[in-house]
């Protein structure tokens, strides 16, 4: 299952676990913040359906196993923010904590999905010298054109290696570590 909050995160997250072998058909995606109804900021979505997901994939987890993706990106707040945010938002649906070993895995890139993608995947935008966490990249023209920058991603996480776009987007480190959670 993937609850993310946008296309872009969604199709980053979804072609990542297909660089792992996963079978697409049983990726499973919540509904998007602009189809859900109500609309709202995608961060708040996502902090709004956490705990439901969680308790949803618990309750799957136990029959066969799953994992869950979670993506909110960092925008303003550090990633370790954002992960405290999700805690919170448990502890208030009075929900066990994430466990150690569970298969979650929280994605939180600082500032924004594109920041990822940008540095492992320099032929999305070969007019940039520098990537960084502080700029707020464009969105690409379609969710899909992450391919290359996902199965990267996905690689690194495999292999339980450094990409050296980390030096400058250092939550990919955190990325890949929470990836990894992943059965």
């Amino acid at each position: 299952m993937i609850l993310a909050e946008d296309a872009q995160s969604q199709s980053f997250a979804h072609q990542a676990l297909r660089a792992t072998g996963a079978n697409p058909r049983r990726i499973r995606h919540a509904p998007l913040p602009s189809n859900a109804g109500g609309g709202g900021g995608g961060h708040g979505f996502v902090l709004a359906r956490y705990a439901t997901e969680v308790t949803a994939f618990r309750r799957q987890n136990a029959k066969a196993k799953t994992g869950l993706i979670v993506h909110i990106d960092g925008d303003d707040r550090s990633v370790g923010e954002r992960h405290q945010q999700l805690a919170a938002k448990l502890a208030d649906a009075d929900a066990p904590a994430r466990g150690r070993d569970e298969a979650i895995a929280e994605l939180a890139p600082k500032r924004n999905i594109e920041a990822w993608i940008y540095a492992l995947d320099a032929t999305v935008e070969a007019s940039l010298t520098t990537i960084d966490e502080r700029t707020e990249y464009p969105k690409l023209k379609y969710p899909g054109e992450c391919a290359r920058a996902s199965q990267t991603f996905a690689e690194h996480a495999r292999e339980r290696s450094t990409p050296a776009a980390a030096r400058d987007v250092p939550s990919l480190l955190d990325g890949i570590a929470e990836f990894q959670r992943l059965p």
